[in-house]
């Protein structure tokens, strides 16, 4: 029974462990999520997809997405350019309409079954792209029912699509044609370029370093080979895109060049665009504002089955602390584990309390027989790095304060800021030294001093082993003794005499003051501060060397 009920506690622990961890990775995933997202956005779309919209509100920024839709129209352009591609293009299209139209006339209703017999018949009879251009002209009001009728958001936008696919391949069945259009598609740009130019949709989402790349990219390759007449060139070709208007950005200029220069293929600046232009405007991004005039965050619709779990589990914590009798009250539990209190509240900048949950983490699992934490080689892993981490922090600080200090030295204000200090003690040290010399005075230790000077002066001094050589080691001890005795009862009767009479105090205070002035006398002193600036400076600076030693090299896992 003992060991089914030390069983439940380590499945317990390991839940809450495997729990605690997905609440944590989610956490920082959405606290980084970003910073992380052009990331994300390049190698794996799939998350935006899924945290995007859905969580922060987020879509593709309607300026430079619509730039990127040009691109990719003109890149179609250039694709069905060659007759057999377009026909088979237009074959492929006309077969995923009809099977389009056949999805969405599910029902039995006659009137349905008629209009998908007549959109059948239209589309069936359409062999050629020479015939679409009228026939999708003839069946517009029918599409509009079509659309209409369909529920299926997806099968709707797939099939109006379509049918600007089908527009736009009957618009270009001819060499005149493609040419119109490509012309009309260029000149959507200029304008959306200089859109972005003027607008910079990139500040919003904090990303303005994106538009300056974008920028210097296509302006370096123009530079390189700008001349007089080529400017000329582009600009008149500029502003006769934009119906005449004769003031625009430089950017529109380059971009203008570049799109239209003969020097390179469509495929080359294709593979420019893809390599080194889309990702930038495509990372860009709008997030919708909420009722409340704050971006949207939905994080809590994920975080709530977690929050759940974890009340739940405060909960039933809560109820055995009182059946166990934890605590001197039964309302005391919260305040000791108020962090998890925090926690525990729906609002998104209380969630970081949750962090502190990973050393309960580490407590569960040394506490219980699940992994051997303590002095396994994952715990001494974190423990050696983490120090790694605290001791370059620490290092960098200190290193820091001491830069700083003998920046401070430098200026030459240190010695005066030391005098000036003791200056505004004037007063104090003055009381304080004349304590200090009566307490010295009456010290027996001052005595033992004096005795033990004038013994070594009688052993020592040159005409000792002359005048009191003769005389026994005894008799020279207690001469020594005597005269120290004298001496010192002299010295501290005179002191204290001294001290008890105010113009005995008034000469220590002055002398007090001459040394305090003759302090500041020196601080003033150009050589005399060049040296203190050099010594401490110097000193610092070896302190600052024996701190970024990096200690860590020396220890192991």
């Amino acid at each position: 029974m003992k060991s089914k009920k030390f069983d439940l506690f380590i499945i317990w622990d390991f839940v809450m462990v495997m729990v605690v961890l997905a609440n944590l990775t989610l956490i920082l995933f959405d606290l980084t999520y970003l910073w992380l997202r052009p990331y994300y956005y390049k190698n794996f779309p799939e998350v935006l997809k899924f945290y995007d919209k859905p969580i922060l509100g987020i879509e593709p920024h309607r300026s430079t997405e619509k730039y990127i839709r040009f691109v990719d129209t003109l890149k179609y352009l250039e694709k069905v350019k060659d007759p057999k591609v377009h026909s088979e293009e237009f074959t492929s299209k006309l077969s995923e309409i009809i099977e389009a139209i056949q999805l969405v006339y599910t029902q039995d209703d006659l009137k349905l079954q008629n209009e998908k017999s007549l959109l059948l018949e239209k589309y069936t009879l359409v062999e050629k792209p020479t015939d679409i251009s009228q026939d999708l002209l003839d069946t517009e009001e029918l599409f509009m029912d079509l659309l209409s009728y369909s529920e299926d958001d997806y099968i709707s936008g797939h099939i109006e699509k379509l049918e600007s696919d089908l527009l736009l391949l009957s618009r270009v069945e001819t060499q005149r044609g493609w040419r119109e259009e490509k012309d009309d598609i260029l000149s959507k740009m200029d304008y959306q370029m200089i859109h972005i130019v003027e607008t910079n949709p990139f500040q919003e989402s904090g990303q303005t370093d994106n538009i300056s790349k974008i920028k210097s990219n296509i302006k370096t390759r123009y530079d390189s080979i700008k001349t007089r007449n080529l400017d000329k060139e582009y600009r008149d070709l500029l502003t006769k895109s934009l119906g005449g208007q004769k003031s625009f950005p430089s950017t529109a200029l380059v971009f203008t060049w570049f799109w239209r220069n003969p020097d390179s293929s469509m495929d080359e600046k294709f593979a420019i665009f893809d390599n080194e232009i889309r990702d930038l405007m495509g990372v860009n991004y709008y997030r919708h504002i909420g009722k409340n005039g704050q971006p949207v965050n939905n994080y809590l619709a994920l975080d709530a089955p977690f929050l759940a779990f974890f009340l739940c589990e405060f909960a039933l914590s809560w109820f055995i602390a009182i059946r166990k009798k934890k605590y001197m009250a039964w309302f005391l539990y919260p305040i000791y584990h108020w962090y998890d209190v925090l926690g525990l509240l729906p609002v998104v900048e209380f969630r970081l309390f949750r962090l502190i949950r990973i050393y309960k983490i580490f407590l569960i699992l040394k506490t219980s027989r699940i992994v051997p934490v303590g002095n396994d080689i994952i715990s001494r892993t974190i423990k050696y790095y983490g120090n790694i981490i605290k001791e370059e922090l620490s290092d960098m600080v200190t290193i820091q304060i001491l830069t700083e200090s003998q920046e401070e030295i430098k200026s030459g204000a240190s010695l005066q800021i030391m005098t000036k200090a003791i200056d505004s003690h004037r007063e104090d040290i003055k009381k304080v030294v004349v304590r200090k010399i009566k307490e010295i005075a009456s010290n027996e230790r001052l005595g033992d001093l004096i005795e033990k000077t004038i013994t070594e002066i009688l052993e020592k001094s040159e005409i000792g082993p002359n005048r009191f050589g003769f005389l026994p080691k005894a008799w020279k001890d207690n001469l020594a003794r005597e005269i120290s005795s004298i001496l010192y009862n002299a010295i501290s009767q005179a002191v204290v005499a001294t001290l008890e009479d105010e113009s005995g105090v008034r000469s220590i205070e002055n002398l007090v003051d001459y040394i305090i002035d003759e302090l500041e006398a020196t601080a003033q002193d150009p050589e005399v501060n060049k040296l203190n600036m050099g010594i401490t400076v110097e000193l610092l600076e070896n302190v600052k060397k024996s701190v970024a030693r990096k200690k860590w090299l020396d220890t192991k896992i």
